[in-house]
């Protein structure tokens, strides 16, 4: 929590270090595929408790309980200083990036329970995305592949533990960018890896899983059909 914060807000020390407040291990995660293939990486280091980044504004979520009871220009005070910026931030990056005639494929890195809700997910790896984008199927397709390629033990699904088209960061963005500019694709993990102590190796694996992803005939105009 903001400094600034710490003293208005009465959240419980177990809440904040739990799932609620933070996706343990995907900041790791990120920071390895940052590091092996140089590719940008833009996070926040503020609990999902203070505002969730990945919500849009109207959101139910996008504050938790414990800032629903503050006043309103508190929770203007959050988003104008940890929510907007972050979210610009990308969006800036994007929007210069598609202007020099780039393709974006927008990697956004999460992790979740292995049981929620006496629900139990028996996967390591979710990859979500919009099955009516042609070319996120085609980059889903690939990246699972070679996550398999690189261990056959890994259970991997598309579109859980849930939909790639739920509202969050890759879901704003298709409204803002057109398919053929703009890929988004969530990749989630079991945070089991975290407490096991296995990131490096999961890590590896989704950083094999994206090699010669840059190759890809990813061509919007002549791909029509995805099998």
């Amino acid at each position: 929590m903001p400094e600034s914060f710490q003293d208005k807000l009465d959240i419980p020390d177990d809440i904040i270090s739990s799932h609620w407040g933070w996706d343990p291990g995907a900041y790791l995660i990120a920071s390895d595929i940052e590091k092996a293939n140089n590719y940008p990486m833009i996070f926040s280091t503020y609990s999902r408790l203070l505002v969730d980044l990945n919500r849009s504004i109207g959101n139910r979520q996008l504050f938790s309980k414990y800032i629903n009871e503050v006043d309103r220009s508190t929770k203007q005070e959050i988003l104008s200083n940890y929510y907007f910026p972050y979210r610009k931030r990308i969006e800036e990056f994007m929007t210069r990036s598609i202007g020099e005639g780039s393709l974006i494929i927008h990697l956004s890195i999460h992790t979740f329970n292995t049981v929620f809700n006496d629900e139990v997910r028996d996967f390591d790896i979710g990859l979500l995305y919009d099955e009516t984008r042609i070319l996120e199927n085609k980059v889903c397709y690939f990246i699972r592949k070679n996550l398999l390629k690189a261990d056959e033990n890994l259970k991997v699904k598309y579109n859980a533990p849930y939909q790639g088209t739920d509202d969050g960061l890759t879901t704003h963005f298709r409204r803002h960018f057109p398919p053929k500019n703009y890929l988004g694709i969530e990749i989630e993990v079991n945070n089991r890896f975290f407490y096991n102590g296995e990131i490096p190796s999961i890590s590896s694996s989704i950083i094999s899983s994206l090699r010669g992803i840059e190759e890809l005939d990813l061509d919007f105009d002549t791909i029509t059909k995805f099998n």
